[in-house]
């Protein structure tokens, strides 16, 4: 189906100012993008200087559990409406995948928050991720896979620094993850399973084996929450609070 959206204020994503222009679309690529475009179409529609743009990234997402539900599309619509057309999934630690088949720790995946519940399956890897969803979610999804689900996989719910032999196999998961596509791995300080390493020397360690960049990135994430939480989140926290407090004593007393 060939669609011609005529009149738009364009912008093109690049930075440059909008300009009004015509976007020819043939099923789900755009073909072309000009002034006054006259190429035959299915339908012709005049936007009137509404403004058109490429579709939104959503960089902080946990859709990839919603993407394997048997019917996807409610929980994706919402998004859809608000012009958002791709997700960074998989975030805080917290992936769909990230376990090896017959994993007796498939339950704890979700860190409670996220189930598989009405879903077309249990995909531990990406290989069989991205194939579950392939034409069945209606975004694009960049998926990560979860350091939270990696080590839940391999040790459970035990509050202990791993062993050596429960690294090594978490590494594996992390590395298999990685080469069928995963755009990364996700960490989450503040939820289980992570939350569990207690002494920060002992998750220094573990993250130092995944490699040096990925070790640099997690001291400059925590440092960057601290400095956050301490200039900016803390302050408009009790900014906040201080503003609601007479609210709150207004309504106690009627």
């Amino acid at each position: 189906m060939r669609q011609l959206l005529k009149n738009a204020n364009i912008y093109d994503g690049t930075g440059a100012p909008a300009f009004r222009g015509d976007v020819l679309i043939e099923d789900d690529r755009i073909v072309k993008v000009g002034t006054d475009l006259t190429d035959p179409a299915d339908r012709v529609t005049d936007l009137k200087g509404l403004s058109l743009a490429p579709g939104f990234i959503d960089g902080h997402s946990h859709n990839d559990w919603f993407a394997i539900k048997n019917d996807p599309l409610p929980y994706f619509e919402p998004f859809i409406r608000q012009g958002i057309a791709t997700f960074v999934t998989g975030n805080c630690g917290i992936s769909e995948t990230g376990f090896e088949p017959g994993c007796e720790h498939v339950d704890l995946m979700g860190a409670g928050l996220f189930h598989f519940d009405k879903t077309t399956g249990e995909y531990g890897d990406m290989d069989s991720f991205f194939e579950a969803i392939d034409r069945n979610t209606p975004c694009n999804i960049a998926a990560l896979v979860g350091h939270c689900s990696a080590r839940a996989a391999v040790s459970g719910s035990v509050n202990r620094q791993l062993t050596e032999e429960e690294t090594t196999k978490m590494l594996a998961i992390l590395e298999k993850n990685l080469q069928q596509g995963a755009a990364g791995i996700s960490l989450g300080l503040m939820y289980a399973l992570l939350c569990f390493v207690l002494h920060l020397a002992a998750l220094t360690a573990e993250f130092a084996a995944m490699g040096p960049w990925l070790l640099a990135a997690f001291w400059a994430g925590l440092v960057l929450c601290m400095f956050l939480y301490d200039r900016l989140l803390l302050p408009m926290s009790l900014l906040y609070w201080n503003r609601v407090r007479p609210k709150l004593k207004f309504l106690r007393r009627n």
